[in-house]
């Protein structure tokens, strides 16, 4: 198993034995957590690029930016074909 912490963006962790997992999952849970708490914003914040994809739309796009985007999303792809992956509410 290795797992690379890249403080200011990213964890990664590469593991061959799916049975420790939960381990690792709780572990990177906790590191994010510490990580978030130094970071001088009010709540978990991400790049888009670097999230895990479990943290929600207000990490990825921050709660500043979330209104304009959602209102933006909602003329522009109001069928929501984009985005699929880190999506903006409409």
């Amino acid at each position: 198993m290795l797992i690379c912490v890249h403080g200011h963006r990213s964890i990664e962790g590469y593991m061959n034995d799916t049975s420790i997992y939960e381990i690792v999952n709780e572990f990177q849970q906790s590191l994010r957590s510490r990580i978030a708490a130094s970071s001088g914003y009010t709540g978990l914040a991400t790049y888009a690029g670097y999230a895990r994809g479990n943290e929600g739309a207000t990490a990825w796009y921050s709660s500043d930016n979330l209104p304009r985007l959602s209102s933006l999303k909602r003329i522009w792809d109001p069928d929501q074909l984009f985005g699929h992956n880190k999506p903006i509410p409409v």
